[in-house]
């Protein structure tokens, strides 16, 4: 059977029982921590596919200045699905996200009060103008659409730069050009895929993951990782405490003890470093060249877009 994060705690506990299962648990969380911030191992790596549903556009809006609510006519439904998109009526009106809908009412909540143009029979758009991040989400590493061929540039581009090139936001459709940090929603950070998109489309997403809660229901330590590592770096933390109070001493507290497990962890971490780098090919940065894969831009793509600085 695989050993897990409390079959660390309690070899922990065996060679400190002073710490108690607490602390002991907590030196394993910083010990685990400490292992993951050092380096970008190839087992935080992952790739999904990150989705953009078609615009809905159907019926006409009606937009109140004050209010949040929206109310959809004409043949145009509210959908369950279409929470955590964007709205907007116009290229001069805000990009609210779609908070609530109520299918009684056939309404939108939006994330603010409408401070645009108000109006009665408003054509409109739904869309998907931010892209929610994996909760796990830590950094990119790279974002591609295969069905473009192009690859989306992540680094190099602010928000700052898109308000400067396009603050209306009018400039949509493929390929999309650049994912661009933009807010936290519910806790987790969204992204602006600039152009904005109006047709469905798909991109491949490869991501550096944030690491877990070794104590999470399920957690498991990482296939590459040995778990005497981590308890390598734990018993340092143990030789390092002194114990709960002057009366109560740490028996295994000593400055000498502690100098040993960091020597030997460090050691155990440069060979992990230099495995994974064997495992991963990581001498291929993923981000190199960024700027220069814009392999099929066309006449009419420049024509549409400021090129000139990036």
């Amino acid at each position: 059977m695989a050993e897990d994060f409390d079959g660390i705690a309690r070899k922990l506990l065996l060679r400190c029982p002073k710490l108690g299962p607490f602390i002991a648990r907590d030196l394993i969380k910083s010990a685990f921590h400490d292992i993951v911030e050092i380096w970008q191992w190839s087992w935080l790596i992952k790739r999904i596919q990150l989705s953009v549903p078609a615009a809905y556009q159907n019926g006409l809006a009606t937009v109140t200045y004050g209010s949040p609510t929206v109310t959809l006519t004409g043949g145009g439904t509210v959908d369950a699905s279409h929470v955590g998109r964007q709205f907007r009526t116009g290229i001069a009106s805000p990009i609210l996200t779609i908070t609530d809908q109520d299918t009684v009412l056939n309404t939108y909540t939006l994330s603010e009060n409408w401070l645009g143009t108000a109006g009665t029979g408003q054509p409109y758009k739904v869309y998907q103008a931010y892209i929610p991040m994996p909760s796990d989400f830590h950094a990119f590493f790279s974002v591609t659409d295969p069905a473009a061929y192009w690859r989306i540039q992540t680094d190099g581009v602010s928000l700052e730069m898109l308000d400067n090139r396009d603050p209306q936001r009018s400039v949509v459709g493929s390929p999309a050009r650049a994912l661009v940090s933009y807010d936290y929603y519910n806790g987790f950070p969204r992204f602006e895929l600039w152009p904005h998109q109006m047709s469905a489309a798909f991109y491949l997403m490869t991501y550096e993951s944030r690491p877990i809660d070794p104590f999470e229901p399920g957690a498991a330590i990482p296939y590459l990782l040995p778990a005497d590592v981590i308890l390598e770096r734990a018993l340092m933390y143990a030789a390092k405490w002194p114990g709960p109070n002057r009366n109560d001493p740490n028996p295994y507290y000593s400055s000498d003890t502690a100098q040993f497990h960091e020597k030997q962890y460090d050691r155990r971490i440069g060979i992990l470093i230099k495995q994974d780098v064997e495992h991963m090919q990581r001498a291929v940065w993923y981000q190199e060249d960024q700027n220069t894969n814009q392999s099929n831009m066309n006449a009419s793509y420049m024509q549409q877009h400021d090129l000139s600085r990036w």
